[in-house]
């Protein structure tokens, strides 16, 4: 039995041929279609068959400022290039990324992507993993994801260091590479480095506390960065990238000289909300044929 004849029943295989049955189901036919991929550009979590928890989901140990480096990284989901590693720490002190399986009482998926730094947090020690985009994003895009600094139970607490997230351009190098990055830090609150300098939000960077991170690119190289405590407030920063006339496509989760756990999951990308009317538009006329009928 066709999709079709499974989605319309006995009236589709009776053959009833009648043309306002006919462009009913052609139009949610389509409306199937289109729905797809419309809701989300990319989307990963390590909670996919392809992660298992323990094991590395990109190569370490690669040479030092190596921005080609590590393209046999895992892959799960869709819509991204592997998991990549980046340059950051010193040869004998490179950290870890693994799947890591937290309890599901701290809201991040029932597994996660762990970065941790070399042993005793090291000076120049750390750790990256750099995921970038099959298209970059275009002015209402928006880039999502779920950051967590260990602690309160969830692993060991940063006591050091910093982490968070580089957003990148598809460029190598600058100029032109660098858009803005996302950081914390214990002590402090969620902060974006963009054009002009740091800007504070108002969320807490608290042990064992997801926080949700999305960006959305705005017109004009701007954009605005919303942080939201899993269950709890949020806080949007605005600015303008660093690099202009460029296009959002990579985004690298890093921690630099922590002795401490970090996590991230439920990467995401999502097309403009024009994007979506499509589906309404779809909606709506199928809803005129029922009447119609």
């Amino acid at each position: 039995m066709s999709l079709i004849d499974q989605m319309f029943g006995q009236n589709a295989i009776e053959g009833k041929k009648d043309m306002k049955s006919t462009m009913k189901l052609a139009t949610m036919a389509l409306a199937v279609s289109i729905s797809s991929v419309v809701f989300a550009q990319a989307y990963d979590t390590a909670s996919d068959p392809v992660y298992v928890a323990g094991q590395e989901y990109i190569q370490v140990g690669t040479t030092l400022g190596d921005q080609t480096a590590a393209t046999n990284g895992l892959n799960g989901g869709y819509g991204w290039n592997r998991w990549q590693r980046g340059g950051y720490g010193d040869n004998n002190n490179f950290g870890s990324t693994k799947i890591t399986n937290l309890s599901s009482s701290f809201n991040m998926g029932a597994q996660q992507f762990g970065l941790r730094s070399g042993v005793g947090g090291l000076d120049y020690s750390g750790a990256d993993a750099r995921r970038r985009l099959l298209n970059p994003l275009n002015v209402g895009n928006t880039m999502s994801f779920s950051l967590m600094a260990g602690g309160g139970g969830a692993g060991d607490i940063n006591t050091v260091g910093e982490f968070g997230a580089e957003i990148r351009s598809s460029q190598l190098s600058n100029p032109g590479r660098d858009m803005c990055s996302i950081i914390g830090e214990m002590g402090r609150n969620w902060r974006v480095y963009r054009d002009g300098g740091t800007m504070e939000s108002t969320i807490p960077v608290t042990a064992g506390q997801r926080v949700d991170v999305t960006l959305s690119v705005l017109a004009g190289d701007m954009f605005d960065i919303t942080f939201t405590a899993f269950g709890g407030a949020s806080s949007t920063v605005s600015g303008k990238f660093l690099s202009t006339g460029q296009h959002v496509q990579t985004v690298q989760f890093y921690c630099y000289g922590t002795d401490g756990d970090y996590y991230v999951n439920n990467l995401a990308a999502v097309p403009e909300p024009s994007s979506l009317l499509v589906l309404g538009a779809l909606g709506a006329i199928v809803a005129r044929r029922r009447k119609s009928n």
